[in-house]
């Protein structure tokens, strides 16, 4: 009888978790969508981050598991991009939507700005994923 394999040496278990992750880049782009083409009437502005949201519950339950696998940098590049968007979008809403004249063109700058900058993180995620590869920083630590 042979022992039961462990985490590490299952790559069923990894190839599913890697689609989990596959998945969490889904439902981030599928945010972006909603945010960007959303009925404004049916959806209000925050309900564009519940898909997002629930990646980040799903994928960071997994995040204990991983250690320091390639995997785990980018379940917490995910998750730091769900944080800095909602923060950017909550900071931008309460300094420039009081403002009525100025701060509504101000402030779709600011969202355009927002979602430009998540579909790169994004879009930098997928394809280190994509490739089997890590994400590095600047600072040459992983995400």
């Amino acid at each position: 009888m042979s022992a039961p394999a462990s985490r590490a040496d299952d790559p069923d278990g990894e190839s599913r978790l890697r689609r989990l992750v596959q998945v969490g880049y889904g439902l981030q782009i599928l945010s972006i969508l909603l945010a960007l083409f959303g009925d404004r009437e049916t959806l209000p502005g925050a309900a564009t981050a519940l898909p997002a949201g629930a990646m980040w519950l799903v994928l960071r339950s997994k995040l204990e598991t991983l250690g320091d696998s390639p995997l785990a940098a980018h379940i917490r590049w995910q998750s730091r991009t769900f944080w800095w968007v909602l923060g950017a979008w909550g900071v931008a809403t309460l300094l420039l939507g009081p403002l009525l004249f100025i701060g509504l063109p101000l402030l779709g700058w600011a969202y355009a700005l927002i979602v430009l900058w998540a579909a790169w993180r994004i879009g930098r995620g997928l394809h280190a994923l994509q490739r089997n590869q890590p994400l590095v920083t600047r600072t040459g630590k992983d995400a």
